[in-house]
């Protein structure tokens, strides 16, 4: 089990510290109680890197309320089953878009959550990608009823010193944030508390390198993020 949990935080460290892309939704968590009408994001995707990449995109159904359906665009619309572009979009160096790959769900009048997650990735180099979580709400519930469990981006990220990650937290949910180094060893962690907070970490006892941030909500892994320290 050791050797496994080493293996995958070395590929992550590996794809990490050559990644190109970054992706971010202009909507992560999308809620609505009109149940048979479609919900609908952007997803903006950078080319961080300074040479042209040839990017496809891709989706991965993480959960799905029975009889919803969904879809994504990137350079055109594809069918619901669809879940590799057969398109690829020339990105230059340095360059953003921030229209073409558009996300679509429809409850089909079904009320619960479906959880996808979308990745955008170098053609020529699979392992060269970026990923993102969205999460869509049919509901019965107002929407300003509703308490989202988000969390942001660490910044400023590189950080020498202190960094900080802003969430919110419904008061019925418990979550931590877990820091594991390269080699797979938890060396920090920290409780979450409260709604709409922010979470300031000191990361100057940390050495330089690529960390991972495992957030776990009610015992789950919610999501992970990398922090870079520098020195």
């Amino acid at each position: 089990m050791k050797h496994f949990l080493l293996s995958i935080f070395s590929l992550l460290a590996m794809a990490a510290l050559g990644q190109s892309l970054q992706i971010t939704p202009v909507e992560q968590h999308l809620n609505s109680s009109e149940l048979d009408s479609e919900m609908v994001t952007e997803i903006v995707v950078e080319n961080i890197s300074d040479v042209s990449l040839d990017v496809k995109v891709s989706k991965e159904v993480i959960s799905s309320v029975s009889g919803s359906s969904n879809l994504f665009c990137w350079a055109q619309c594809y069918s619901p089953n669809t879940t590799l572009s057969p398109d690829m979009i020339a990105m230059a160096g340095g360059t953003m878009n921030e229209t073409s790959f558009s996300v679509h769900y429809s409850p089909n009048g079904n009320a619960g959550e479906t959880v996808i997650r979308y990745c955008a990735f170098d053609a020529n180099n699979e392992v060269d990608s970026a990923c993102t979580i969205v999460y869509f709400n049919g509901t019965t519930t107002a929407i300003d009823e509703i308490s989202e469990t988000s969390f942001s981006e660490f910044h400023p990220n590189p950080t020498p010193s202190t960094t900080i990650l802003n969430y919110n937290l419904p008061s019925n949910k418990q979550a931590e944030v877990l820091f594991f180094d390269m080699m797979g060893h938890l060396v920090k962690k920290h409780q979450l508390m409260g709604q709409d907070a922010q979470l300031k970490i000191s990361v100057s006892d940390l050495k330089a390198g690529l960390y991972f941030a495992n957030i776990m909500v009610d015992g789950q892994l919610q999501e992970i993020k990398r922090l870079v320290v520098t020195k």
